[in-house]
């Protein structure tokens, strides 16, 4: 799919909605402790995202949609239910938050968050510790990612580039004693008026389920 060139007004709703979003998302990530369930947070994050986050209460700003919920992607059998994307541990994007999945010291979990502000999208994910068993795994994480961007945005860059990109990240991972998984995962990643714009395949060993 082609990228939508975004016109001066537009980046100015993006900037504001991304700044929205990400206010609501560390907010999120405060309440990731032992002992709540995903379903928790995802029912945080929608209240926020419906307040209008950071919106200045005095100034009548409404509040936000959830872009998750209710998206229904081509071929997909039936709309997400939720406003947040709750993967934990080997789960690798987009599980649907749950009432008994609870978390645990030493868990990792991947909160993925989008938004709909002024007919304009952002989405962005992060990836925490629960407790603090967890920050080594995380720490490693964020290395091996460093190492795909730092690829991905070399002047040379490619398609030619990215399996050697993502080889270096599976062998980074190893290094620590983790796994990667390997088979294709289609990531959507939004900043525009139309919900997930882009699409990168990530080369990938095996989903797991959740």
């Amino acid at each position: 799919m082609n990228i939508i060139i975004k016109t001066p007004k537009e980046i100015e709703i993006l900037r504001a909605g991304g700044k929205r979003l990400a206010f609501v998302l560390h907010e999120v990530a405060k309440r990731v402790v032992p002992g709540i369930s995903t379903k928790e947070l995802n029912d945080y994050a929608e209240k926020l995202i419906r307040e209008g986050g950071l919106a200045p209460r005095s100034l009548g700003e409404v509040g936000d949609q959830p872009a998750f919920l209710n998206y229904q992607p081509s071929g997909s059998r039936s709309p997400y239910p939720a406003s947040l994307c709750t993967s934990v541990n080997d789960e690798i994007v987009h599980c649907v938050p749950k009432e008994d999945r609870i978390l645990k010291e030493g868990d990792i979990i991947s909160i993925d968050l989008g938004l709909k502000h002024k007919g304009m999208f952002t989405d962005m994910a992060m990836t925490v510790p629960v407790g603090t068993a967890g920050f080594r795994l995380v720490e490693s994480i964020s290395n091996c990612a460093g190492e795909v961007v730092a690829s991905a945005i070399h002047p040379s860059f490619s398609a030619s580039r990215t399996r050697p990109a993502l080889t270096s990240s599976s062998t980074h991972a190893t290094a620590f004693a983790f796994a990667t998984p390997s088979r294709s995962v289609d990531a959507a990643f939004s900043s525009s008026s139309i919900f997930a714009e882009s699409v990168l395949m990530v080369d990938c060993r095996r989903a797991a389920a959740c």
